[in-house]
């Protein structure tokens, strides 16, 4: 473990971040945090992967932070999480350019909830994505569309174009894109919020797809991120040989 580090904010493509640096990182990850949350919240996970080596990118979110605030609970935003993740898809195009022009030959993506979303949905069209972590996320995003409504009790109408590019762009529709690629998906088995089913349902069609997809439940954890997690996660990192730093 290392444990000096650099913590600074950074703006790129007017997208500003916060970023934790220890000495000679070995690789980058862009972390996307979850619904409400806020970056400053995810130091102490970006501190975890700092120390194993790696440098972490935490971007500001659309409609958080200094990109605005809405009200996370009322019904009438539920469109704008799938417009952020989305959005967040199109943005990643600026995270590939920050890793070359930091000397990397790609990045990590991981995150939480809405993050663990948005980083299965970038790793699946994103070329410079070398490995893909996603905690109580979904790689399906219509069935959580659906699970999302069951679960609240509630119908989330969705535009009929906001629909279409949930469903197109929706990482299941690129498995076998993600099938070269390590895959970590990681649930709290008493998550109340984000159905893992819809998250299965991915993971069985990358493996279908020839992929290997390491699942981990966690017991005792509901829709949150552990220490555990984030140091199990560890592992996964170790085997992105081919995400180093060039000289």
């Amino acid at each position: 473990m290392r444990f000096s580090r650099e913590e600074d904010r950074i703006t790129a493509g007017r997208i500003t971040a916060l970023r934790v640096t220890p000495d000679d990182p070995q690789g980058l990850i862009v972390w996307y945090h979850g619904w409400s949350s806020a970056a400053a919240g995810q130091l102490t996970r970006a501190r975890i992967w700092a120390d194993a080596g790696w440098e972490v990118i935490i971007p500001s979110v659309p409609y958080h932070d200094d990109r605005g605030t809405i009200d996370y609970e009322a019904s009438s935003s539920y469109p704008l999480f799938w417009e952020t993740v989305l959005r967040q898809v199109t943005e990643a195009r600026i995270w590939t350019e920050y890793a070359a022009q930091r000397g990397y030959d790609g990045f990590v993506t991981a995150g939480h909830s809405l993050g663990g979303c948005t980083a299965l949905g970038v790793a699946a069209h994103t070329d410079a994505v070398r490995a893909v972590i996603a905690i109580n996320g979904s790689g399906h995003w219509p069935l959580t569309h659906l699970f999302m409504q069951a679960r609240f009790g509630v119908r989330y109408e969705l535009a009929p174009d906001l629909a279409q590019r949930l469903e197109t762009l929706s990482p299941h529709t690129a498995a076998k894109r993600l099938a070269g690629l390590p895959v970590r998906l990681v649930h709290g088995v008493r998550d109340t919020t984000v159905d893992a089913r819809a998250d299965r349902t991915f993971a069985d069609l990358v493996r279908e797809a020839g992929g290997k997809v390491i699942w981990q439940d966690v017991p005792e954890a509901g829709h949150a991120v552990t220490t555990s997690m984030m140091d199990d996660a560890v592992t996964t990192l170790s085997a992105v040989r081919y995400s180093k730093r060039r000289s």
